[in-house]
């Protein structure tokens, strides 16, 4: 299955008012494939709510952004939401982007 979406990369703080700083992200377009697509639901102790993660694995073709600030992703949308990027893996010229637990910004 092909892959298109958004990524948010860190940035450097910014100064939103005299004094207060914000962390920003970047976003950029990355392409590529869906290696695998798997939902799990971990229930949590004294809640009603489950915890959703995903386990799913992307390839994306590396451009020279990508291949520089690769360390700095925070984040993959997929299916609608923003995951967390919980560890990935340079077989040039893809990366491997295995996603985990919801992102909160």
């Amino acid at each position: 299955m092909k892959y298109s979406g958004k990524a948010g990369f860190k940035s450097e703080s910014v100064e939103t008012r005299p004094g207060t700083y914000q962390n920003q992200s970047i976003e950029r377009r990355i392409k590529g494939d869906v290696l695998s697509y798997t939902t799990r639901y971990s229930p949590q102790q004294n809640s009603t709510i489950d915890d959703v993660r995903i386990t799913n694995r992307l390839s994306i073709v590396m451009d020279p952004f990508l291949r520089t600030h690769i360390g700095e992703m925070l984040w993959v949308s997929f299916s609608g939401s923003k995951w967390k990027v919980e560890s990935f893996t340079v077989q040039s010229p893809r990366i491997i982007i295995d996603l985990g637990g919801l992102y909160n910004e």
